[in-house]
């Protein structure tokens, strides 16, 4: 589960998921939310989140990687 706070004008958000050890993408959520779920990720792995905010004019600057473990 993630949640980033709500940027104005924002059309909807990006989320990405990479492993911590090796910077791989691990999967990607489009959603018109400040928050999605990503299942079917391997359990016990370290990995960081990066969110963006997008619109018609494109997409934000990423926001800092939040680390975490896959439970």
């Amino acid at each position: 589960y993630c949640h980033c706070d709500d940027a104005r004008r924002a059309d909807g958000y990006r989320f990405t998921v990479f492993d911590a050890s090796n910077n791989a993408s691990l999967a990607e959520l489009l959603t018109q939310d400040a928050e999605g779920t990503f299942t079917n990720l391997p359990s016990g792995k370290n990995v960081k989140v990066i969110a963006t905010a997008r619109n018609v004019t494109g997409e934000s600057q990423p926001c800092d990687a939040v680390a975490a473990v896959v439970p």
